[in-house]
Protein backbone atom coordinates (compact mmCIF):
# COMPACT_ATOMS: atom_id res chain seq x y z
CA UNK A 1 0.00 0.00 0.00
CA UNK A 2 1.44 3.55 -1.09
CA UNK A 3 2.10 5.73 1.90
CA UNK A 4 0.14 8.75 2.65
CA UNK A 5 0.43 11.81 0.61
CA UNK A 6 2.22 14.38 2.58
CA UNK A 7 -0.09 17.27 4.00
CA UNK A 8 -3.53 14.26 2.85
CA UNK A 9 -5.77 13.44 5.23
CA UNK A 10 -5.90 10.01 6.84
CA UNK A 11 -8.33 7.38 5.82
CA UNK A 12 -11.83 7.46 6.66
CA UNK A 13 -13.02 4.08 8.11
CA UNK A 14 -16.55 3.39 9.14
CA UNK A 15 -16.74 4.22 13.00
CA UNK A 16 -18.62 1.87 15.74
CA UNK A 17 -21.76 2.90 16.33
CA UNK A 18 -22.51 5.07 19.38
CA UNK A 19 -24.66 4.29 21.96
CA UNK A 20 -28.58 4.22 21.08
CA UNK A 21 -29.45 6.99 23.39
CA UNK A 22 -26.73 9.16 21.73
CA UNK A 23 -28.23 8.37 18.13
CA UNK A 24 -28.25 11.53 16.14
CA UNK A 25 -26.67 13.39 19.74
CA UNK A 26 -23.59 12.83 18.62
CA UNK A 27 -21.01 13.21 15.76
CA UNK A 28 -17.37 11.75 14.92
CA UNK A 29 -14.97 14.15 13.96
CA UNK A 30 -11.59 14.34 13.56
CA UNK A 31 -9.25 14.32 16.72
CA UNK A 32 -6.35 16.79 17.18
CA UNK A 33 -3.48 15.74 18.85
CA UNK A 34 -0.72 13.13 19.19
CA UNK A 35 -1.28 9.46 19.77
CA UNK A 36 1.47 9.41 23.21
CA UNK A 37 2.44 12.66 24.66
CA UNK A 38 5.41 13.13 27.30
CA UNK A 39 5.07 8.89 27.79
CA UNK A 40 2.36 6.75 29.39
CA UNK A 41 0.88 6.84 32.72
CA UNK A 42 -2.17 5.89 34.77
CA UNK A 43 -3.01 9.14 35.00
CA UNK A 44 -3.44 9.61 31.24
CA UNK A 45 -7.18 7.38 31.05
CA UNK A 46 -10.56 9.13 31.28
CA UNK A 47 -13.59 7.13 31.51
CA UNK A 48 -16.57 9.40 28.93
CA UNK A 49 -20.15 8.96 29.33
CA UNK A 50 -20.49 5.18 28.88
CA UNK A 51 -19.98 2.10 31.25
CA UNK A 52 -16.74 1.01 30.68
CA UNK A 53 -15.26 1.53 33.70
CA UNK A 54 -13.81 -1.99 33.51
CA UNK A 55 -12.08 -0.79 30.60
CA UNK A 56 -10.89 2.61 31.31
CA UNK A 57 -9.82 1.33 34.53
CA UNK A 58 -7.46 -1.69 32.98
CA UNK A 59 -5.70 0.94 30.81
CA UNK A 60 -4.99 2.61 33.70
CA UNK A 61 -3.42 -0.18 35.42
CA UNK A 62 -1.42 -1.91 32.36
CA UNK A 63 -0.11 2.07 31.34
CA UNK A 64 1.13 2.16 35.05
CA UNK A 65 2.37 -1.46 35.06
CA UNK A 66 3.56 -2.31 32.26
CA UNK A 67 3.78 0.82 29.49
CA UNK A 68 5.36 -0.33 26.97
CA UNK A 69 2.28 -2.66 25.80
CA UNK A 70 0.36 0.21 25.52
CA UNK A 71 2.86 1.50 23.05
CA UNK A 72 3.19 -1.67 21.66
CA UNK A 73 -0.80 -1.74 21.34
CA UNK A 74 -1.20 0.45 18.81
CA UNK A 75 0.68 1.66 16.28
CA UNK A 76 0.09 4.53 13.32
CA UNK A 77 -0.34 3.33 9.37
CA UNK A 78 1.86 5.53 6.67
CA UNK A 79 -2.71 6.30 5.64
CA UNK A 80 -2.77 7.92 8.78
CA UNK A 81 -5.18 4.99 10.61
CA UNK A 82 -4.29 3.29 13.93
CA UNK A 83 -4.12 -0.31 13.89
CA UNK A 84 -4.60 -1.43 17.03
CA UNK A 85 -3.80 -5.05 18.70
CA UNK A 86 -6.94 -6.72 20.98
CA UNK A 87 -5.71 -10.02 22.50
CA UNK A 88 -9.12 -12.43 22.92
CA UNK A 89 -9.93 -14.80 25.27
CA UNK A 90 -7.81 -17.78 24.36
CA UNK A 91 -4.44 -14.72 24.00
CA UNK A 92 -4.81 -14.85 20.48
CA UNK A 93 -3.75 -10.84 19.07
CA UNK A 94 -6.26 -9.77 16.25
CA UNK A 95 -5.82 -6.35 14.54
CA UNK A 96 -8.33 -4.17 14.75
CA UNK A 97 -8.18 -0.97 12.21
CA UNK A 98 -9.62 2.38 13.32
CA UNK A 99 -9.35 6.10 11.67
CA UNK A 100 -8.99 9.43 14.18
CA UNK A 101 -12.40 10.49 14.03
CA UNK A 102 -14.09 10.53 17.87
CA UNK A 103 -17.71 11.07 18.72
CA UNK A 104 -18.00 14.52 20.01
CA UNK A 105 -21.38 16.42 21.53
CA UNK A 106 -22.97 19.47 19.79
CA UNK A 107 -20.88 21.78 22.52
CA UNK A 108 -17.74 19.61 21.00
CA UNK A 109 -16.69 17.92 24.28
CA UNK A 110 -15.69 14.57 23.96
CA UNK A 111 -18.36 11.74 24.52
CA UNK A 112 -16.28 8.58 25.47
CA UNK A 113 -13.19 7.72 26.76
CA UNK A 114 -10.74 10.59 26.30
CA UNK A 115 -7.07 11.82 27.88
CA UNK A 116 -7.44 13.58 30.65
CA UNK A 117 -5.40 15.71 28.29
CA UNK A 118 -7.54 15.74 25.28
CA UNK A 119 -4.72 16.05 22.98
CA UNK A 120 -3.25 12.69 23.97
CA UNK A 121 -5.18 10.03 21.81
CA UNK A 122 -4.11 6.64 22.82
CA UNK A 123 -7.02 6.18 25.22
CA UNK A 124 -9.81 7.28 23.00
CA UNK A 125 -8.35 4.89 20.07
CA UNK A 126 -7.83 2.08 22.37
CA UNK A 127 -11.59 2.60 23.45
CA UNK A 128 -12.62 2.85 19.67
CA UNK A 129 -11.26 -0.14 18.63
CA UNK A 130 -12.92 -2.08 21.42
CA UNK A 131 -15.91 -1.12 20.82
CA UNK A 132 -15.17 -1.49 16.73
CA UNK A 133 -14.32 -5.34 17.54
CA UNK A 134 -17.42 -5.34 19.34
CA UNK A 135 -19.23 -3.82 17.42
CA UNK A 136 -20.92 -0.90 18.99
CA UNK A 137 -19.94 1.59 22.00
CA UNK A 138 -23.23 0.37 23.34
CA UNK A 139 -22.07 -3.15 23.53
CA UNK A 140 -18.82 -2.00 25.62
CA UNK A 141 -20.99 -0.01 28.02
CA UNK A 142 -22.95 -2.07 29.41
CA UNK A 143 -20.22 -3.15 32.03
CA UNK A 144 -17.92 -5.67 31.94
CA UNK A 145 -14.68 -7.21 34.16
CA UNK A 146 -11.49 -5.60 33.86
CA UNK A 147 -9.47 -8.51 34.06
CA UNK A 148 -10.76 -9.36 30.83
CA UNK A 149 -9.34 -5.68 29.89
CA UNK A 150 -6.33 -5.70 31.12
CA UNK A 151 -6.12 -9.66 29.17
CA UNK A 152 -7.42 -8.04 26.18
CA UNK A 153 -4.53 -5.12 26.18
CA UNK A 154 -1.32 -7.51 27.58
CA UNK A 155 -2.92 -11.38 26.00
CA UNK A 156 -1.83 -12.95 29.98
CA UNK A 157 -4.43 -14.30 31.75
CA UNK A 158 -5.96 -12.30 34.68
CA UNK A 159 -6.98 -14.03 38.14
CA UNK A 160 -9.97 -12.84 40.02
CA UNK A 161 -10.42 -12.92 43.45
CA UNK A 162 -13.74 -12.19 45.84
CA UNK A 163 -11.86 -9.77 48.30
CA UNK A 164 -14.34 -11.95 51.24
CA UNK A 165 -13.12 -15.28 50.45
CA UNK A 166 -9.74 -14.14 52.01
CA UNK A 167 -8.07 -12.54 54.49
CA UNK A 168 -6.92 -9.50 54.90
CA UNK A 169 -3.37 -10.53 55.14
CA UNK A 170 -3.65 -12.89 52.09
CA UNK A 171 -5.34 -9.50 50.13
CA UNK A 172 -2.33 -8.00 51.34
CA UNK A 173 0.03 -10.50 50.30
CA UNK A 174 -1.64 -10.55 46.96
CA UNK A 175 -2.02 -6.76 45.80
CA UNK A 176 1.71 -6.02 47.86
CA UNK A 177 3.45 -8.77 45.70
CA UNK A 178 1.86 -8.16 42.37
CA UNK A 179 2.26 -4.35 42.18
CA UNK A 180 5.77 -4.89 43.27
CA UNK A 181 6.45 -7.03 40.80
CA UNK A 182 4.87 -4.85 38.00
CA UNK A 183 1.88 -6.68 37.44
CA UNK A 184 -1.35 -4.86 36.08
CA UNK A 185 -3.87 -4.66 39.08
CA UNK A 186 -7.69 -3.28 39.62
CA UNK A 187 -10.19 -4.03 41.80
CA UNK A 188 -14.41 -3.38 41.54
CA UNK A 189 -16.68 -2.25 44.26
CA UNK A 190 -19.70 -3.94 45.57
CA UNK A 191 -23.28 -3.45 44.29
CA UNK A 192 -25.10 -1.64 47.28
CA UNK A 193 -24.81 2.06 46.96
CA UNK A 194 -25.67 2.35 50.73
CA UNK A 195 -22.31 1.08 51.59
CA UNK A 196 -20.90 4.32 50.01
CA UNK A 197 -23.04 6.60 50.49
CA UNK A 198 -20.48 9.15 52.62
CA UNK A 199 -17.13 7.78 51.67
CA UNK A 200 -16.83 9.16 48.28
CA UNK A 201 -16.50 5.45 46.31
CA UNK A 202 -19.07 4.79 43.80
CA UNK A 203 -20.88 1.18 43.47
CA UNK A 204 -20.44 -0.99 41.13
CA UNK A 205 -17.34 0.65 39.95
CA UNK A 206 -13.63 -0.92 38.82
CA UNK A 207 -11.09 1.00 40.05
CA UNK A 208 -7.10 0.47 39.01
CA UNK A 209 -4.51 -0.56 41.93
CA UNK A 210 -1.56 1.48 41.86
CA UNK A 211 0.85 0.27 44.47
CA UNK A 212 0.96 -0.50 48.38
CA UNK A 213 2.33 2.10 51.08
CA UNK A 214 3.41 1.35 54.47
CA UNK A 215 3.67 4.24 56.73
CA UNK A 216 3.93 4.53 60.95
CA UNK A 217 2.51 0.42 60.82
CA UNK A 218 -0.55 0.92 59.05
CA UNK A 219 -0.83 -0.99 55.35
CA UNK A 220 -2.34 1.47 52.94
CA UNK A 221 -3.29 0.51 49.06
CA UNK A 222 -3.62 3.07 46.59
CA UNK A 223 -6.16 3.32 43.86
CA UNK A 224 -7.48 5.22 40.82
CA UNK A 225 -10.92 6.05 39.82
CA UNK A 226 -11.29 6.21 36.05
CA UNK A 227 -13.59 9.11 36.33
CA UNK A 228 -9.88 10.79 37.14
CA UNK A 229 -11.47 12.68 40.35
CA UNK A 230 -14.55 11.49 42.85
CA UNK A 231 -12.13 9.84 45.52
CA UNK A 232 -12.48 7.91 48.44
CA UNK A 233 -12.40 10.53 51.69
CA UNK A 234 -12.20 7.72 54.16
CA UNK A 235 -15.54 8.36 55.55
CA UNK A 236 -15.86 8.31 59.39
CA UNK A 237 -12.24 6.68 59.43
CA UNK A 238 -10.90 10.32 59.69
CA UNK A 239 -7.20 9.54 58.25
CA UNK A 240 -5.91 11.01 55.13
CA UNK A 241 -6.76 9.80 52.05
CA UNK A 242 -5.32 12.15 49.15
CA UNK A 243 -1.38 11.10 48.16
CA UNK A 244 1.20 12.76 46.47
CA UNK A 245 1.39 9.96 43.70
CA UNK A 246 3.24 12.82 41.20
CA UNK A 247 6.20 13.25 43.60
CA UNK A 248 6.22 16.53 43.57
CA UNK A 249 5.95 17.46 47.28
CA UNK A 250 2.20 17.80 47.26
CA UNK A 251 -0.47 16.44 47.40
CA UNK A 252 -2.55 15.87 44.18
CA UNK A 253 -6.20 17.03 45.01
CA UNK A 254 -9.27 15.12 43.43
CA UNK A 255 -7.41 13.91 40.45
CA UNK A 256 -8.80 10.26 41.16
CA UNK A 257 -5.81 8.77 42.82
CA UNK A 258 -6.05 8.15 46.67
CA UNK A 259 -5.04 5.67 49.46
CA UNK A 260 -7.68 3.48 51.91
CA UNK A 261 -6.35 1.45 54.70
CA UNK A 262 -6.12 -2.26 53.86
CA UNK A 263 -8.94 -3.07 56.19
CA UNK A 264 -11.41 -0.88 54.21
CA UNK A 265 -9.73 -1.78 51.07
CA UNK A 266 -10.79 -5.42 51.83
CA UNK A 267 -14.42 -4.59 53.20
CA UNK A 268 -15.74 -1.93 51.09
CA UNK A 269 -13.97 -3.70 47.34
CA UNK A 270 -15.84 -6.75 46.08
CA UNK A 271 -13.27 -8.77 43.82
CA UNK A 272 -9.60 -7.36 43.20
CA UNK A 273 -8.40 -8.65 39.99
CA UNK A 274 -4.47 -9.71 38.95
CA UNK A 275 -3.17 -9.76 35.29
CA UNK A 276 -0.49 -11.74 34.47
CA UNK A 277 -0.61 -13.41 37.83
CA UNK A 278 2.46 -15.74 39.44
CA UNK A 279 0.91 -19.85 39.51
CA UNK A 280 -0.85 -20.43 42.17
CA UNK A 281 0.35 -23.20 44.33
CA UNK A 282 -1.30 -26.67 44.12
CA UNK A 283 -2.45 -28.90 46.61
CA UNK A 284 0.88 -30.71 46.97
CA UNK A 285 3.00 -27.09 47.71
CA UNK A 286 0.27 -26.12 49.87
CA UNK A 287 0.54 -29.23 52.07
CA UNK A 288 4.47 -29.40 52.09
CA UNK A 289 4.19 -25.67 53.27
CA UNK A 290 2.03 -26.57 55.84
CA UNK A 291 4.64 -29.14 56.88
CA UNK A 292 7.49 -27.23 57.03
CA UNK A 293 6.21 -24.06 59.03
CA UNK A 294 5.43 -26.95 61.82
CA UNK A 295 8.74 -28.34 61.50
Amino acid sequence: RAAKARGAAPRDLPDPPPTRADQGKVSARPAAGQLFQNGVGPKDVQQGAIGDCYLCAGLSSVAHANPQAIRDAITTRPDGTYDVRIFDATGKPHTVNVDGDLYRREDGGPRYARGTDEKELWPAIYEKAYAKARHSYEVIGRGGVAGWAMQSITGKPSDRVANASVSADALWNRVHGATEAGRPVAADTHGQEKKYQTNGLVASHAYSVLGTQIEDGQRYVTLRNPWASTEYTGGAGGYQTDVDFDGDGKLDGNDGVFRMKLEDFHRLFEHTDVNDPPPRPGLFDRVWGLFRSAS
